[in-house]
């Protein structure tokens, strides 16, 4: 195989690994915005509110909001989205925010506790990975898929109270973090990652249907960035004979399994396996 085919592919499995610093705390830090009464009807001196779980989704509400929000990023730089834990600063947050969007599938296992605490009533939660074709949770890194109607469905213009999700219970000890029945790594699949950006674009609509052209305009713009990067990586993977990676922890089970990759993990899902 020729040595530039090789480049080729770790610059993209790179370009899209960069994501995966969600699954590490590694989003860049966003300014603290002050904090002020909900609004639903949104001018331009009070943008949209949103507060999200992991960078890849603070990426999309960004691109698809434009300056018609203000993201940010909930979970602080270098703590783990599956272990972070709100403090009563960040209740008051999302308490007066109009939008939250987590990943789901089993990723934030704090989320439903956080929803059932709040007071909000008008607050529009998106579970990103909702509609969407989840693999099994494996910790020795194998791909499997997971039956949608396995994956249970909600309204997100709802503010969370009544979730009805079901989801595996995070077990925390001093060694290992268990993601639970899906792999959440959602994002990691150009295709995938396009669904969830859908979702955000149509709860944004929802909360500001007189800039819905807008949104629309923008959603589309990010769309195409998804399918040129589908297409770079089928182009790419068919020109290769070996179709196996070396990764750390197996969490790119969903950009293997669209691309017929194999994925050869050093640990499991946990990104805090030994």
């Amino acid at each position: 195989m020729r040595r530039t085919t090789w480049a080729g592919l770790f610059t993209l499995l790179f370009s899209l690994g960069m994501l995966l610093t969600a699954c590490g705390g590694g989003a860049p830090a966003t300014k603290e915005e002050p904090l002020t009464s909900a609004n639903t009807e949104q001018t331009e001196e009070q943008p949209i509110k949103i507060y999200t779980t992991i960078y890849a989704l603070t990426d999309f509400a960004q691109k698809i909001a434009g300056d018609k929000a203000v993201v940010e990023n909930i979970v602080p730089p270098g703590v783990e989205p599956h272990d972070f834990e709100p403090t009563a600063k960040d209740m008051i947050k999302l308490n007066e925010g109009q939008l939250f969007i987590y990943n789901g599938a089993g990723f934030e296992g704090w989320v439903e506790k956080a929803l059932g605490a709040l007071q909000s009533q008008t607050l529009v939660v998106v579970d990103a990975s909702k509609d969407i074709e989840l693999l099994a949770g494996d910790e020795d890194g194998h791909d499997e898929h997971a039956h949608q109607d396995e994956h249970a469905k909600k309204d997100d213009h709802g503010h969370g109270h009544d979730h009805g999700k079901k989801e595996e219970e995070h077990a925390h000890d001093d060694h290992e973090h268990e993601h639970g029945e899906f792999d959440p790594h959602i994002w990691l699949d150009p295709m995938k990652a396009k669904q969830q950006a859908a979702l955000i674009k149509e709860a944004l609509i929802g909360i500001d249907p007189a800039n819905q052209s807008y949104y629309e305009g923008n959603f589309q713009a990010l769309s195409q960035q998804f399918d040129d990067l589908d297409a770079a990586f089928k182009d790419l993977v068919s020109h290769i004979h070996h179709k196996e990676i070396v990764v750390s922890h197996a969490a790119f089970g969903y950009i293997t399994n669209a691309y017929g990759l194999v994925q050869i993990p050093i640990s499991g899902l946990s990104p805090s396996n030994e």
